[in-house]
């Protein structure tokens, strides 16, 4: 069944921009580094970027977050979340909460955004090479917060 989902982009003035994606409940996603081809691979506790082999742990599905334009990103393979540390830094696998630290909203730019503290999902450093982890961070106009979100039918190596 699909669902469509504002994916939105909130300012400190409450001003909201929206633009509307569609993802089926079961249906299952890369999301690819933009510069760099990597994608995001859960195998560990710690999420980092690896060049794709189409094992589970590299495929996501989104599912509706707490509020509206709001997602879960979870692992196919271990059915963790994409979730922010305490210290708001590194992005970890864990089991869903419902935090807001495990809520995302995907920025009209191609950059994923945790609605818990409003970073941007960041490969640590800019460095896109296999194995590093990823981080979040403020908006810094990088290529290393640019991501793309496909179908695993359509995405292709």
């Amino acid at each position: 069944m699909a669902w469509y989902l504002p994916l939105c982009v909130f300012f400190l003035c409450n001003i909201v921009i929206c633009v509307h994606g569609s993802y089926e409940d079961d249906a299952l996603y890369l999301i690819r580094s933009t510069p760099s081809n990597l994608v995001l691979d859960g195998s560990n506790s710690k999420v980092s970027m690896q060049h794709f082999d189409g094992y589970k742990p590299q495929l996501w599905n989104f599912k509706k977050g707490l509020r509206p334009g709001l997602f879960v990103i979870v692992n196919n393979s271990t059915g963790n979340v994409l979730d922010v540390a305490s210290d708001n830094t590194v992005v970890l696998g864990r089991e869903k909460n419902g935090t807001l630290n495990q809520q995302w909203f995907l920025h009209f730019n191609g950059r994923l955004v945790n609605a818990g503290i409003g970073k941007l999902l960041d490969v640590r450093g800019g460095k896109f090479v296999a194995g590093n982890p990823l981080i979040v961070h403020p908006d810094n106009g990088s290529g290393a917060q640019d991501f793309i979100v496909k179908e695993k039918q359509t995405c292709g190596n």
